[in-house]
């Protein structure tokens, strides 16, 4: 079972908050919109303690298709990826961390169920770097 990191082996471990689970569907398959938001709510229906949330966020940030976002808590990691890849039909689901760095989680850190789909990196942020001890900020002159 996951707990509250993401990678253990990492030289610093990144704390995550949760996970969003986006499920796709297409924009213009009612088939598909109808499948995807019967999977949001049968997935937290099998898992109420652990869905925080369950919302439409149509096409929207880093995301090319319409979805149903899903949060859940950092320890379900394990048992709900186990539940989506038995139960996603032929749905494209993507599911990543909350660490604080949106690029990472979107890309490096994130896990697909299905058919991965195109995302628009250009809408995320990356990290603030970390500021180095002792470092003194830049100078306004």
């Amino acid at each position: 079972m996951c707990g509250p990191y993401f990678n253990l082996k990492a030289a610093k471990p990144l704390p995550v908050s949760g996970y969003d689970i986006h499920i796709y569907f297409g924009k213009d398959s009612w088939q598909d919109r109808f499948l995807a938001d019967a999977l949001a709510q049968a997935l937290a229906e099998a898992f109420p303690r652990d869905v925080k949330r369950v919302q439409e966020i149509g096409i929207k940030g880093p995301h090319s298709s319409p979805n149903i976002e899903v949060d859940i808590t950092p320890e379900s990691f394990g048992k709900v990826l186990t539940w989506l890849q038995m139960n996603h039909e032929h749905l494209s689901i993507l599911i990543h961390p909350h660490t604080g760095d949106e690029m990472r989680d979107h890309t490096a850190l994130a896990n697909w169920v299905g058919e991965p789909l195109p995302l628009k990196l250009e809408a995320l942020q990356p990290a603030p770097s970390p500021k180095k001890p002792g470092a003194q900020p830049p100078s306004l002159q």
